[in-house]
């Protein structure tokens, strides 16, 4: 059972990775057109609502995009350049029906901690899915304008950039690096597959808004309350779940509280891994192992 739901508080400057997939993973472009078309509405979101977009990937039934708002929510973005593409895409190939899964996944990002991370497991999925060799060589992500230094009006690059260096030549070969680099993929898939794959598999996340209306409206509990919450629902202590045990049913509680507090924002991995005394990547194994357990 998911937890009820509670309004949460707009974080102003806020960077959040917004996944976006095709119903029932249907393919959501079919040709480079679409993709420009696709293009032209995020700047015309962005610009609208004051919004940067740091780095984005536009698969072939999903895209991903690392969004920072100003003062405007998060889903007025995403609901102005989202229904627009449906609504051109239904139109461009005589189609009824949505377009899009109902909800979207958007996950608040430690910047400090994550974004690189985030940056690392965005450009990479065209590799994953076996499209092409190397990352700059996909030409639907922003790891192309980044490291290229090719100009895409409505992409900030600065931020990204200057995590690396402060000279822009130096920041983009090492950006490139680090991006190319293979042998942190279980890391990044630990924090941010796990909570997509469960997502994708149940239907659930943290999201703003249903695509399907205009309710932007952003759920949230705070890490104790989830904590509480699930501690009751299986009537055990809430200090068991900084302990030592292994028992089923504790590891089934972290993995709920891990589960609730990710898909809320209410704490990321190194938080939860904090409270339950564990390090981050042991929560992120311990839920893709729930995850597992549940698609079975």
């Amino acid at each position: 059972m998911i937890l009820p739901r509670k309004p949460r508080l707009h974080v102003t400057g806020g960077v959040y990775h917004v996944t976006i997939r095709g119903n029932n993973r249907a393919e959501i472009f079919r040709d480079d057109a679409d993709r420009y078309q696709l293009n032209e509405y995020v700047a015309n979101a962005i610009e609208d609502e004051r919004g940067r977009v740091h780095c984005f990937c536009w698969m072939t039934n999903h895209i991903h995009v690392a969004i920072q708002v100003s003062g405007r929510p998060l889903g007025r973005i995403v609901h102005s350049f989202a229904t627009k593409y449906a609504r051109y895409f239904n139109n461009r190939y005589d189609r009824t029906g949505h377009l899009f899964e109902s909800r979207y996944y958007a996950n608040l990002v430690d910047v400090d901690s994550y974004l690189l991370e985030l940056v690392r497991y965005i450009h990479r999925n065209p590799l994953k899915a076996g499209l092409v060799e190397q990352p700059a060589s996909y030409p639907w992500s922003s790891h192309r304008y980044l490291v290229g230094g090719e100009l895409l009006e409505w992409l900030s690059a600065e931020l990204v950039l200057s995590l690396f260096h402060s000279d822009v030549s130096t920041a983009r070969k090492e950006l490139d690096r680090f991006v190319r680099d293979s042998s942190m993929d279980e890391q990044s898939e630990s924090l941010f597959g796990a909570v997509e794959d469960l997502e994708a598999k149940t239907g659930r996340g943290n999201t703003e808004f249903d695509l399907e209306s205009s309710n932007c409206t952003v759920p949230q509990f705070t890490l104790e309350e989830i904590v509480e919450i699930v501690c009751a629902r299986h009537c055990i202590n809430p200090g068991s779940i900084a302990g030592p045990s292994r028992e089923r049913v504790v590891s089934r509680v972290r993995a709920e509280i891990a589960r609730e507090a990710l898909q809320s924002g209410a704490a990321n991995l190194a938080t939860l891994g904090r409270r339950m005394n564990r390090t981050g990547n042991a929560i992120g194994a311990l839920l893709r192992r729930y995850v597992d357990a549940a698609a079975r």
